[in-house]
Order: structure tokens, then sequence, then C-alpha cells
């Protein structure tokens, strides 16, 4: 089973995000605090971690993929906001795709296997 972890600000949008993501067959996990984040990619070693913007501590999902990046290189990540401002900066600091929030699921879970698959690189 493909493992994927959301760090994600927002607690409603977990309930979507499981129920579309593990009937597909990804076990789902979750993080809303940025150190909860790190400390479980780094423990779980998910197949890719998707980083919003913002987690609730007020840490910004560059420092976290960044965090990530120098401590676990291959960890493939996806930087997932609203804003298309940041994109470059993700992909400086780890991310291997940069996805806006305006997207639907389907594109997600696109992308999702994409960077899994190796179709995404730096």
């Amino acid at each position: 089973m493909r493992r994927i972890l959301f760090a994600e600000e927002e607690s409603n949008a977990f309930f979507f995000l499981k129920g579309y993501f593990e009937p597909a067959g990804y076990e789902v996990l979750t993080a809303m605090k940025s150190r909860e984040a790190i400390a479980m990619i780094l423990d779980t070693k998910p197949d890719v971690a998707i980083i919003d913007r913002w987690l609730n501590d007020g840490m910004r999902g560059l420092d976290v993929v960044k965090e990530v990046h120098e401590k676990a290189p291959s960890q493939k990540m996806i930087f997932y906001s609203l804003h298309e401002s940041q994109d470059e900066e993700a992909k400086q600091a780890g991310a291997l795709f940069c996805l806006h929030k305006v997207c639907g699921l389907e594109e997600l879970g696109r992308a999702i296997e994409d960077v899994i698959n190796q179709n995404i690189t730096r």
C-alpha cells in the first residue's frame, strides 16, 4: 500500500483527502503542525508528502520542505498552495512539484502518482 502524508492547516480537508485517497488504496497520514509533520515524514518515510503553504503553528510549509530535504534528500514532496508566488522557492527548497489548491482531487492524485513513479523530476 502506498503511503502519503498531508501536512495541512485545515482539519476539515483531511476528511475529503482521506475519503478520496484511502478507497484508492493509499494509507493516508495527516499532520497539522510543522514539527509533527517533519517528525512523521522522517519516521514513516511516506511515498510522497504533500505540504501546505502554512501549518497551524505558524511555520511556513517552505521551511518544512527545506528541513525535510536537508535531513532526507530522497524524500519526495509536493508543495500544495493557493498561491503560485512561492513555486520556484519551493522547488529550490526540495519540492519535486508545486500544485495549486484550485485543482481537483483527480489532478492531485495524478500529481501524486507522477511524483511516486518518478515522472516528475527537479
